[in-house]
């Protein structure tokens, strides 16, 4: 993995323990769901989730951030994106 994976990973990681100690099960079981969905994608969900912006009737761009330019050059990877399926 490569340091912004790593770091990607430690915060989704953090963000999901902050919602199972406040109690909210709905929301931690989707983002769960939709972190398996984006490994099946082979994507972050940081990835995935720009992807399925991008794929929203009516969007023609999406804004991204990033702190360096192999982090921007991953996130234009949502232009050539999969499809999505129905179940996300």
């Amino acid at each position: 993995l490569d340091e912004n994976a790593i770091e990607s990973g430690l915060e989704l990681k953090q963000q999901m323990e902050q919602l199972e100690k406040s109690g909210n099960t709905e929301l931690l079981e989707k983002l769960k769901s939709w972190n398996a969905q984006a490994g099946k994608r082979n994507e972050t969900l940081a990835e995935m989730a720009l992807s399925w912006i991008l794929n929203q009737k009516g969007v023609t761009s999406v804004l991204v951030g990033a702190s360096s330019a192999e982090q921007l050059e991953k996130n234009m990877k949502c232009v050539h994106a999969e499809p999505f399926s129905s179940e996300i």
